[in-house]
């Protein structure tokens, strides 16, 4: 084990993480984080905008649709009021529309149910239409620096490989949000998420740039040469198509095939 982890349970995915470890990813994205319009006003609003619009979207294609989403409706209160038409022609070129509708029904809710103010705690958070669980979390540590870890596909890749976990898929989910809220840096939980993220993004990628990784010597999939294989990709469960057998027959009339099973 490597100084950035150890394994409490052999069987469960439950660790300790030494601070050094978080402080390494934390000291790496001041430096080098992306400088993107959406950091610039970190509003629960702003953030539930942004997080949206990246959901299945780049960020190079999003940045100028968000800027023009946020300069006409720059309040809540401002969307809660819109067509859902106008809307629409605001969110031209993210597509995925649907995202818009649960956007507009969970803005008029939080305007009629919360006075307009995102609630602080993520039961609360979760009853807004179009909001799930990573939404969630990442708004209310973005926005109001509470200790929820979040979990995105970049997250995923990072945390497996840092601690070797190598399942994958739906199943794997709840033992990765366990090591996420882990891992998590309760002193800067919002700003953690967005490292964690940033790092999936542009160097533990798929592909991992491990030599520009703050976390290489930490990370136990690099310690093992497996980096590139985990997460492991889910396998598919195969079905059992029916098998048949045909013998072809030709009269003056017709061709035709009779199954032999």
């Amino acid at each position: 084990m490597p100084a950035g982890l150890k394994q409490k349970e052999v069987n469960l995915p439950t660790y300790e993480f030494d601070p050094k470890t978080n402080l390494k990813l934390r000291n790496w994205f001041v430096q080098e984080k992306r400088d993107l319009a959406f950091r610039k006003n970190r509003t629960p609003y702003s953030t539930w905008v942004s997080e949206i619009m990246l959901q299945q979207t780049r960020v190079a294609a999003m940045l100028p649709l968000y800027e023009k989403f946020i300069h006409r409706f720059p309040k809540p209160e401002d969307l809660a009021i819109a067509e859902e038409e106008e809307v629409f022609r605001y969110w031209q070129g993210l597509g995925y529309y649907s995202r818009a509708k649960n956007l507009l029904a969970g803005v008029q809710k939080l305007v009629n149910e919360f006075g307009g103010k995102f609630p602080k705690t993520l039961e609360e958070a979760l009853s807004l239409p179009g909001v799930g669980p990573y939404t969630a979390r990442a708004i209310l540590s973005i926005s109001y620096n509470l200790p929820f870890a979040v979990l995105d596909g970049n997250a995923k890749r990072v945390l497996s490989r840092l601690v070797l976990f190598k399942e994958s898929g739906p199943k794997a989910d709840p033992a990765l949000q366990k090591i996420a809220d882990s891992f998590l840096n309760l002193d800067f939980p919002g700003d953690h998420n967005e490292a964690v993220m940033e790092l999936g993004a542009r160097v533990c990628i798929p592909k991992p740039l491990c030599n520009e990784c703050p976390l290489q010597n930490d990370c136990l999939a690099y310690q093992n040469g497996v980096q590139e294989s985990i997460p492991e990709m889910e396998k598919k469960k195969k079905g059992n198509p029916f098998e048949y057998s045909f013998l072809y027959t030709k009269n003056e009339t017709r061709n035709t095939f009779n199954s032999l099973s």
